[in-house]
């Protein structure tokens, strides 16, 4: 087929009269590649000084925060000086959340999300659109050192209500056509719908994969299981948990596996280069790595997003591990290294017909189905049994296990489960200081791999 007629060449169109400033921004980023790790430092430190300086004069929160603390922006000359800033956390953000947005922004600039509770607390966001462009554009830079360009034919395992709304609808559809995506949903995952993504990804073709672990090692199992195989797929993403299956899925889709690290708060944090190395994106985060208690070697991160404007992030605590590696990379690149020892973010569900539920998946829909609620703890003890432990408004008591009840039954496709309601005045984290929102004491059916 003719390039002019290819969709790939209706994708870059509509990048470029939908997004212009997100391929002006991967434009720019892409070129840092070849520089040295002394030049990314500087490109980071001058980031850094700009961001400090708009954070004291714009942001309220922070400007309070200086005075507090006798920091002015001049004073910031290095990651040492910036080291005086007190770190942010999740409560800071929920207490002081209108206080940290730029007020500058009319209602037009701002773009609400949300994290998806994955660590037992949602937590609202905002970002500017410029914010979101320049995130995108440092995600397609990642991706793009494992050969994926953000035109190529990708197709998205995903189970966030924001993807499977923009699925349901027409407009939707066709933006995901432009865009050369094909999105599954995958809420309720059944052999018949496994079945049926078999036949859109054969006949949609995909150039990349994305999704979730769990998501894509399940899917993964079946596929070996019936004996399909898949053909022209360079490269496989996984995204939101701690990679599992690297071989299983790698052998599934018959191409290379790569891992991404980010956050909800922050995206992109890390990405694994062709060789397998996670390569931290230093222009454009910083990550402070601070000793903890339990281990020499393991580092607490603090980070800090160089590109959020609209709500900065000033030495944001993300409440996950890694160890810094002093090493290069056979890639060429020189964004450092680091191995991620991050805590076991969320077990899977498992029910008695051998099916599997992400945690990550539970989560979004927790959130969505649920209200005042301010922590939870679902630990399955078998197949039929579980505990489920709520932090909730007295209000919402009978209307959030009712609807819990109907998730848990509806996505593990079980009638006969028992729950047993806890209602503690706070969940408390685990060592490694996350909470642990999901356990399943059910022998899991997929084997962890270390990173």
């Amino acid at each position: 087929m003719n390039s002019m007629f290819d969709i790939g060449f209706f994708a870059s169109i509509y990048h470029q009269i939908k997004n212009p400033n997100r391929i002006k921004y991967y434009n720019l980023l892409r070129k840092r590649d070849r520089l040295s790790l002394e030049e990314l430092k500087i490109i980071q430190l001058s980031r850094l000084k700009l961001l400090v300086k708009h954070c004291y004069n714009n942001i309220p929160y922070y400007r309070e925060l200086f005075r507090k603390n006798d920091i002015r922006p001049e004073d910031v000359k290095s990651l040492k000086d910036y080291s005086r800033i007190p770190v942010l956390t999740k409560d800071n953000i929920r207490e002081h959340f209108n206080e940290l947005i730029n007020p500058a922004l009319s209602k037009s600039e701002i773009i609400y999300d949300s994290t998806s509770g994955s660590t037992g607390i949602p937590l609202k966001l905002v970002r500017s659109v410029d914010d979101q462009d320049y995130g995108f554009a440092l995600r397609y830079r990642s991706n793009a050192w494992c050969g994926w360009n953000y035109t190529d034919k990708s197709v998205w395992f995903v189970s966030d209500t924001r993807h499977i709304s923009d699925v349901e609808q027409v407009k939707g559809r066709f933006r995901y056509w432009l865009m050369n995506r094909l999105v599954l949903n995958t809420r309720n995952i059944t052999r018949n719908q496994m079945e049926s993504w078999v036949k859109q990804i054969k006949q949609f073709k995909p150039e990349q994969v994305y999704g979730y672990s769990s998501l894509l090692a399940e899917f993964a199992h079946f596929v070996l299981e019936k004996g399909y195989t898949f053909k022209g797929i360079k490269g496989v993403f996984s995204t939101s948990e701690v990679l599992i299956n690297r071989k299983l899925i790698s052998e599934a889709f018959n191409a290379p596996v790569y891992d991404q690290y980010g956050a909800s708060e922050i995206p992109c944090i890390a990405h694994e280069c062709k060789d397998g190395n996670m390569h931290l994106n230093i222009d454009e985060v910083v990550v402070e790595f601070e000793d903890t208690i339990y281990d020499s070697d393991i580092k607490k991160m603090v980070c800090t997003p160089l590109y959020l404007y609209g709500m900065p992030l000033l030495r944001y605590d993300i409440l996950d591990c890694a160890i810094p590696v002093k090493k290069s990379c056979t890639c060429g690149l020189s964004y450092p290294i680091i191995e991620l020892k991050v805590g076991r973010l969320s077990d899977n569900l498992l029910s008695s017909s051998g099916k599997l539920v992400s945690g990550i998946t539970l989560s979004w829909y927790i959130t969505e189905a649920t209200k005042g609620l301010y922590q939870y703890e679902i630990i399955q003890e078998d197949f039929y049994n579980f505990r489920v432990r709520l932090v909730t408004s007295d209000a919402y008591k009978t209307q959030n296990e009712q609807s819990i009840r109907e998730l848990l039954s509806e996505m593990l496709s079980m009638q006969d489960i028992r729950i047993k309601f806890e209602y503690p005045e706070r969940i408390l984290p685990g060592k490694n200081g996350k909470y642990r929102p999901i356990t399943s004491k059910v022998v899991n059916v997929l084997s962890e791999e270390k990173i």
